[in-house]
């Protein structure tokens, strides 16, 4: 286990390439899997994200409560920009806030991150008539699983389409019984 007690500065997050950003998240993942996370000192992070703020990511996520994604990627405060929408389901208003963010933050790495087991997914097929507006976006899957992997390449596909986005974006499964992160190809 290691002991983080910084942000990541400026400089430190310039010189990382998108494919260290991603291989930095896996193994973190890996990590949280087995159990060895590291020692944050969130105290110290949040004094120095006073003056700095550095994320190297963006991660669009899954409302449901059941994933903390700074948790299952092992990394502290000012790391990741963590967008969370129902499902994961994106609207116009989502992506131009993507767009946005990814064009002011800097972040290297967009990774649209699916749920295999997601409360909002499984509870809204059965009751699209009182969401009506819900039902062009919802992914066709018979299954959470196949619903959750189609909206992570759909959502892959929208937001490595926009102008200002000028990052490497990646579509991932987080399986719920394993807990591993799971990068679509």
């Amino acid at each position: 286990m290691n002991q983080i007690n910084h942000i990541l500065s400026q400089s430190e997050r310039n010189s990382l390439t998108s494919e260290d950003i991603l291989r930095d998240l896996m193994t973190g993942n890996v990590r949280f899997v087995a159990q060895m996370g590291n020692t944050i000192d969130y105290k110290q992070q949040l004094y120095e994200l006073e003056n700095e703020e550095n994320p190297k990511a963006l991660i669009l996520a899954d409302i449901d409560t059941k994933i903390s994604v700074e948790t299952i990627l092992d990394q502290g405060f000012g790391d990741l920009i963590v967008m969370r929408t129902p499902g994961g389901i994106l609207t116009e208003t989502d992506i131009e806030a993507i767009e946005a963010t990814v064009a002011l933050s800097g972040v290297k790495l967009v990774i649209a991150l699916a749920n295999d087991n997601s409360t909002f997914l499984q509870n809204i097929q059965n009751h699209t008539d009182k969401f009506p507006t819900l039902r062009k976006y919802l992914p066709k899957g018979n299954t959470t699983m196949e619903m959750a992997k189609e909206l992570a390449v759909s959502n892959k596909k929208m937001i490595s389409s926009l102008d200002n986005v000028h990052a490497e974006v990646v579509s991932a499964v987080y399986r719920s019984t394993t807990g591993m992160v799971e990068i679509l190809r």
